[in-house]
């Protein structure tokens, strides 16, 4: 539908006419840490290539793994 469509059915049907069939009544469930992970990998790799950065530049020696920084990030985005 074109944006003259939309303004003609708004203006017959009101303002309805262009919202979506969709609601969003706040009640999201919480995503499961792989869907999670998934949804947000490319901004987890990020973070973790300028963490991973930052301790090999300052000689920086510790057991964290990509996937302990996933879980860390997980739990405290559920705060």
């Amino acid at each position: 539908m074109g944006f003259n469509e939309y303004a003609q059915d708004s203006i017959f049907y009101g303002e309805d006419a262009i919202e979506d069939d969709t609601q969003d009544d706040g009640s999201m469930e919480p995503l499961d840490p792989e869907t999670w992970q998934d949804w947000h990998s490319e901004d987890l790799l990020n973070m973790w290539m300028s963490i991973r950065q930052y301790k090999e530049e300052r000689y920086i020696c510790d057991l964290a793994t990509f996937n302990s920084f996933c879980e860390w990030s997980y739990k405290n985005s559920m705060h």
